[in-house]
């Protein structure tokens, strides 16, 4: 077994521990539901010990609201520094605008406590839940 391999392993153990089923993706992404949502830990390709837990958001919104949207992810960021969530990409394509939110860089450091992914889920969560509704209140 491989250190990509292992660690893949130790990724899916400590989902599996916290309550997940894991799927690992053909590009080396763990996928695990949360709710109806499918969340997943990125791996960092050259070095496996580092990843990100990450969680979309899709939503079908106006242009013209898309800058009330950037100002609310901009302030969740600042009003919440300690929930160590990041927004590391915003897709826009005609009406349908997709937002991917993560957790900071992280490093596995085998095993990971017990509370740790369910923590790191919950603030993800918590900045999806809010990101949300004032989506939803400006959705066409």
């Amino acid at each position: 077994m491989n250190i990509h391999q292992c660690n893949h392993q130790q990724y899916c153990d400590a989902l599996s521990a916290a309550g997940f089923t894991t799927k690992i993706e053909e590009d080396g992404d763990i996928s695990f539901k949360i709710g109806k949502a499918t969340a997943f830990i990125e791996i960092e390709e050259n070095n496996p010990t580092l990843f990100r837990i990450a969680l979309p958001g899709i939503y079908k919104i106006g242009k013209e609201n898309l800058h009330y949207a950037l100002g609310t992810l901009q302030r969740i960021k600042t009003l919440d520094s300690a929930s160590n969530v990041a927004l590391i990409q915003i897709a826009d394509d005609e009406d349908t605008v997709t937002f991917w939110i993560t957790t900071e860089l992280l490093t596995l450091n085998p095993p990971l406590p017990e509370n740790f992914i369910p923590s790191k889920v919950e603030s993800l969560l918590n900045t999806s839940e809010t990101i949300d509704k004032f989506l939803r209140e400006h959705a066409e």
